[in-house]
């Protein structure tokens, strides 16, 4: 290193060190509002103005080993600096900034912002680096995110420094970023919402987060969330009872006074006339037959099922008395049983279950609550989409889908839901129940503001198969989202091949001359499309 030399600094008077290799260590700009005390340029220009970028993080050979040069400068700028009689006092300070889209300039809400440190110590055997913490933000309605700020006690100079990670910046639907640098302003790229684009932009953000990452918990909830869109969307077998056409089933079998739409009364309770027409009651104690649920033998487990369907509602007392035993196994047999004979009485005490510790219990109670398809069971399990647990979020979605055309009314609310989660969830299971009720709120929904709740919505209109939704559909073919464009064009193929299978007499004259505009669009999109 030379002598410093003075150069221009945007503007401001500053004292550089230039090495052989004509790189520069900026040592004072002269200003407080300069990026630091020292950064490194890449060249001088003509005009005496340098070219600034940040110097490499702290590494264990910068004390050991690295330029001779460079660690000289360092020591007698810490020799020289007063704290170093003291040690050096580790703060981050708070910060706050505004997310916007890059296309469209409007804020972006939902965003995760992550922040997080790590401290080198300098050994007789080399660094050693350990995790110091995370701070985490979320992005509101105008865009706006506060990460907080944090403290970490002195570090002892030429001995321990602190460092900041790039910050990640995420929301699902665009590419993450990684920074350097803490702008107050931030854009994010938007990616297509189509789930080959997102699984791509999702993967990237899998390949920098480290295991530092695990302590972000909103971080991570997001991405979770992500994975389920991404899960979701690429299913094509739904799940659940389905009828000769490979339709979820959408008719219930209501005796008179049915509970708000379920399947069986509290007043008149019976079993399923499938099950009484082929079933009859064994003559043991229903408590026996209850005891026999929980063996291993699968024999005896089918033939205790066998004789409690038989039972029917004789059998619905002592099971749920099984509900509150103390042995979680006997709780989910009891659960699965209920589910079975589906009888009104059963609603309130598994919709009750749904809250137990034990996660097979839960499972089994999910799916009972499911079958038995009435309104406030339907209720409490999109309550459980808000979970924060990804594996209950899906079992309740799948067991709502058993509900049928019981559970539509429920999702035509839930589709109203503050959180995309709910909405874009209400829009899948609607698609798989496949119920025509369903059709003009989900067209309603194609202007949702959450581009996943669009995609599944155009999705769903696609599976149920609704001559209603063709112009919808149609004029989504040339929206600026092409991920959403070509699922429209999906969509569009299902309801020709239904009219197909209908008669040429019902098919829409003008689906075909739409043909070249899809292709101009999408020339590589699948004709096939997602089923």
């Amino acid at each position: 290193m030379t002598h410093p030399e003075p150069v221009s600094y945007n503007g401001l008077k500053a004292s550089v060190l230039r090495d052989c290799a004509g790189v520069v260590e900026l040592v004072d700009a002269g200003d407080s509002k300069s990026p630091g005390p020292r950064v490194r340029a890449s060249s001088i220009l003509a005009s005496g103005t340098i070219e600034i970028r940040p110097l490499p993080s702290f590494r264990p050979g910068f004390f050991f080993g690295a330029s001779t040069g460079r660690a000289v400068a360092a020591m007698v700028f810490f020799a020289l600096s007063p704290v170093s009689l003291l040690g050096t006092a580790g703060l981050a300070y708070s910060w706050d900034g505004v997310l916007a889209d890059s296309s469209t300039g409007k804020p972006v809400a939902g965003a995760v912002v992550v922040r997080s440190w790590h401290r080198i110590t300098a050994m007789p055997g080399g660094g050693v680096t350990s995790f110091l913490g995370v701070e985490e933000g979320l992005s509101d309605r105008d865009g706006s995110f506060h990460v907080s700020w944090r403290f970490f006690g002195v570090s002892v100079p030429l001995m321990s420094v602190v460092e900041e990670d790039e910050a990640i910046v995420f929301k699902p639907g665009y590419e993450h970023l990684s920074l350097r640098e803490r702008p107050s302003k931030i854009e994010l790229v938007p990616v297509p919402t189509s789930p080959s684009s997102r699984t791509k932009a999702l993967r990237a953000l899998q390949s920098e987060i480290t295991s530092r990452h695990d302590k972000a918990v909103l971080l991570r909830t997001v991405m979770e969330k992500e994975e389920e869109f991404l899960n979701a969307a690429l299913a094509t077998v739904a799940f659940g009872l389905r009828d000769s056409s490979g339709r979820a089933r959408t008719e219930r079998v209501p005796t008179e006074g049915s509970l708000g739409g379920g399947r069986y009364s509290a007043s008149a309770p019976q079993a399923h006339p499938r099950q009484q027409s082929d079933v009859r009651p064994s003559g043991r104690p229903v408590e026996s037959l209850i005891r026999d649920l929980k063996e291993r033998d699968w024999r005896i487990q089918a033939e205790a099922r066998r004789a409690l369907l038989g039972l029917a509602g004789d059998a619905v007392e002592p099971l749920l008395r099984a509900l509150r035993d103390d042995d979680p196994e006997a709780r989910r047999a009891a659960a699965q049983m209920l589910g079975l004979i589906e009888d009104g009485r059963a609603v309130e005490p598994l919709t009750e279950a749904l809250k137990d510790q034990e996660p097979k219990v839960r499972n089994a109670a999910m799916r009972a609550v499911g079958r038995l398809g009435d309104p406030r069971g339907v209720r409490a399990l999109i309550g459980l989409w808000k979970d924060p647990s990804a594996e209950t979020r899906t079992k309740a979605a799948e067991s709502i889908v058993e509900s049928g055309g019981g559970a539509v009314e429920s999702l035509i609310l839930a589709l109203g839901d503050e959180d995309p989660y709910v909405r874009w969830r209400s829009a899948w299971t609607m698609g798989k129940i496949g119920d025509t009720r369903s059709v003009e709120p989900l067209i309603k929904t194609l202007d949702d503001d959450a581009p996943e709740v669009r995609w599944m919505a155009v999705h769903a209109l696609g599976e149920i198969k609704d001559m209603k939704a063709f112009e919808p559909l149609t004029a989504l073919l040339g929206d600026r989202d092409t991920g959403i464009a070509s699922e429209a064009n999906r969509s569009l193929e299902r309801l020709q091949r239904k009219e197909e299978v209908s008669g040429p007499g019902l098919r829409p004259p003008d689906l075909d001359a739409q043909r070249p505009v899809i292709q101009r669009i999408h020339p590589v999109a699948p004709q096939g499309g997602m089923k």
